[in-house]
Parts: C-alpha cells; sequence; structure tokens
C-alpha cells in the first residue's frame, strides 16, 4: 500500500526510538533485543535500497535506449517498456529521496518545502501504480494477440500503445488528487498528515491505494497469465504433434511466441514480488498494528518492502532473459555496432547482382509477365520459361516438363 511504503522507514527510524528509557514493565533483555530489532531493519533497508536503485536506473536507461532503436520503435510492446522503464525509475528516485537519505546522512528533504511535501505524498503514489498498470496494459494487449487475432491488427499497434499509456495516468491521478490536499509541512519541519484528514489516511486512504495499486492489478494479471499461458501450452503440443508434417514454423508465429513469453515472466514476477506486501499489509490492518508495529513485525515489512521495492528493477533482467530480440539489439548497441555494421556493407557489397544475374531478373519478370496471358497449354509455357533461363539458373536436372 502506498501511505505503507511511504511510512515504513518513517516508523521505524532508530533515531526517534528511546535510547536509554525503558517502558514500563519492560526488563532490559526484552528493550534491547527491540532495539535491535529495529537498527537491523535500518541497516538492511540502508544496505539493499542504494543497489537496488543503481541496478533499477541503469536497467530502466538500458531498456529505454533499445526499445527506441529502430529494429524495435515500432512495436507497441516497446511504448509499454519504455512507459514502464520510466515509472520503475521515478519510484526509485522517490523512494531513495524519501527514505535513505534520512536514514544515512539524516537529511530529510521532504521537509525542505511545503510544495515538495505535497508533491511527493502525491507523485509517489501515482508513479508506483502507474508501473503496475503498464504491466496489466501489456498482458492485455498479449492476450488480444494469442486469443483474437483477426483483431489484433485494429487494436495492437503502437498508435493505440501510446494512446493508451497516455490516457493511463488520467484516472489514477485522479484517485490520488486529495494527497495534496491532506498532507501538509509542519512548524517542526515534518511532513504530515492535515489533521483534517488523518481519520480517512488511517482508515480509507492505505485500502484505496492498495486496491488501486496491489489487489485488482494481481486479481487482473492472475487472470490473463493464465490465459496467455494456456494459450502458450495449447501453441507448443500443436507444433508437437504437427512436427512430422510441417518442421518449419513461421518466424512471425516464433517471434510473437517469444514477446508473449517475455510479458508472461514480467507479470508473474510483478505478482510475485508485490503479492506478499499486499498480503501483510492485510494482516497488519486486521491484527491493528499498522501505525505502531512491533519490531518484529517492522523487520518483516523491511524484508518484504525490499522484495517490492526489486519488481521495479528487475524487469531489464527478464527481458535479457526471454527476448533474443532485445539481446541481439542490446549487443549490437554496445560492442557490436561497428562490426555489425562492417558485415552489413560487406553482404551488401557482396551481393551486388552481376549482369547475368541482372539478366535472369529480368527474364523471368518478363517471363511473370507473359504467363499472367491465357494460355492452352500452362505447363508448357511455365516449363518454356524455366529453360530460357536454365543458364542463369542452378536448376534440377531430374526435372522434366
Amino acid at each position: 500500500m502506498s501511505d505503507g511504503i511511504n511510512e515504513t522507514m518513517t516508523r521505524i527510524d532508530v533515531t526517534e526510538l528511546p535510547q536509554d528509557d525503558q517502558t514500563e514493565g519492560q526488563t532490559e533483555k526484552e528493550f534491547d533485543l527491540e532495539a535491535y530489532y529495529y537498527k537491523l531493519s535500518e541497516d538492511l533497508f540502508v544496505f539493499f535500497d542504494p543497489i537496488i536503485v543503481l541496478v533499477g536506473l541503469v536497467g530502466a536507461a538500458l531498456i529505454i535506449a533499445v526499445t527506441q532503436r529502430r529494429a524495435l520503435s515500432s512495436s507497441s510492446v516497446s511504448v509499454y517498456m519504455t512507459a514502464l522503464a520510466v515509472s520503475d525509475a521515478m519510484v526509485l528516485i522517490l523512494d531513495f529521496l524519501n527514505n535513505w537519505l534520512k536514514m544515512e546522512i539524516d537529511y530529510y528533504i521532504l521537509g525542505s518545502t511545503n510544495g515538495f511535501c505535497k508533491f511527493h505524498r502525491f507523485f509517489f503514489n501515482v508513479a508506483y501504480t502507474y508501473s503496475g498498470w503498464c504491466v496489466v496494459a501489456m498482458a492485455v494487449e498479449k492476450v488480444i494477440v494469442v486469443w483474437f487475432p483477426f483483431k489484433a491488427k485494429s487494436l495492437c499497434n503502437k498508435r493505440n500503445a501510446v494512446l493508451v499509456v497516455c490516457l493511463m495516468p488520467v484516472p489514477i491521478i485522479a484517485i490520488y488528487m486529495y494527497n495534496l490536499w491532506a498532507w501538509e509541512l509542519t512548524p517542526a519541519g515534518e511532513c504530515d498528515m492535515v489533521p483534517q484528514w488523518v481519520k480517512f489516511q488511517s482508515e480509507v486512504g492505505p485500502w484505496l491505494s492498495g486496491t488501486v495499486y496491489s489487489y485488482v492489478p494481481i486479481i487482473l494479471l492472475v487472470v490473463l497469465n493464465s490465459l496467455l499461458c494456456q494459450k502458450l501450452w495449447v501453441a507448443r503440443k500443436a507444433r508437437q504433434s504437427t512436427l512430422g508434417i510441417d518442421k518449419s514454423s513461421p518466424l512471425q508465429d516464433n517471434a510473437e511466441r517469444k514477446v508473449t513469453t517475455t510479458v508472461v515472466l514480467v507479470c508473474t514476477a510483478y505478482i510475485l514480488l508485490t503479492l506478499p506486501l499486499a498480503l501483510f499489509y492485510i494482516i497488519m490492518f486486521l491484527a491493528g498494528e499498522f501505525l505502531n508495529p512491533g519490531p518484529q513485525l517492522a523487520l518483516g515489512e523491511v524484508l518484504i518492502l525490499i522484495f517490492g521495492l526489486s519488481n521495479h528493477a528487475v524487469n531489464f533482467f527478464l527481458i535479457v532473459l526471454t527476448s533474443a530480440r532485445f539481446r541481439r539489439e542490446l549487443s549490437d548497441m554496445f560492442c557490436c555496432g561497428s562490426k555489425v555494421n562492417k558485415n552489413r556493407s560487406g553482404r551488401s557489397s557482396t551481393n551486388t547482382p552481376s549482369n547475368a544475374q541482372q539478366k535472369f531478373t529480368q527474364n523471368t519478370i518478363f517471363s511473370a509477365v507473359e504467363m499472367e496471358k491465357p494460355s492452352a497449354h500452362p505447363q508448357q509455357d511455365f516449363c518454356s520459361s524455366i529453360l530460357h533461363n536454365k543458364s542463369n539458373l542452378d536448376y534440377d536436372p531430374t526435372f522434366k516438363c
């Protein structure tokens, strides 16, 4: 849930714990154990968060760079991948600014200005919710492609993909717009809830953001993923049953199958990495410990939160793992670009048609034109065309007209 993610590290900041005074009825050993759990939570987050942010930002930049290359830019999936990479990068940056800087160098950037306090609380929710719905949009498109192929050409194109990624933020922004009024910078320099909004933020806000970010997307992705996996399995069985009849599968079908596999893996990763966080917050709400979790819950929350943040950093590796075309473009962009260009130019010069080949092409064209005319002996005309060009054609000597 968004408010939970925003507040997690603030709640477990050890700088806010009583370091010298024990609570009533608490033994020294229990106090030390609680302090240990809180300190361990902080240390884990401080260690893993910058790694996740660095890996995620580099991966997002590479996704954007590769999907915008000429070979991939015309694909509708590249539009969703680019939008997903941008939103993932924004989530990682905003989370880093809010939590890691405060915990490691004691710089509370949300307390800098009232405007940034409101902006961060609002835009962070929008960014990571948008990220989840980009994954849903990709899954919906692939379901249309594999289940309704005759409608895919008109529905699943780059123009419609651009329209979807541009319109999708509108309802998300409308849902989270209340954050612009629900947060303010207090005289003490804390980005805190406006008193009139405390009840809503504590009882309604987390469920609202949890539904939009986690519960609905996860349910949709489970259904869509099941449909995609079912179609992939049926296609695989069909290929196996016809292997003896037709050992070659169309290149377009093969490429489409690989893209579908990539989308399935991205959807599966989203479900596995975000579902624990969603379930954890439900349990905390039902137990009444969301606002004041115990030390063990705080430690568990940090571990699950690390998994949730990892969801915004793993997509690059999933695409590289499943997409040979993406790997090829990535390789061309970095280390093989000059070599590929050289090879292409070499092939171009090697494949320049000779005079004999040009003559053969012309004769073939002319023969094809003549073959369009009605003939009483079409087989004889076809054989005459072949024999006319046999000096320039490697033909089968056993062929008989």
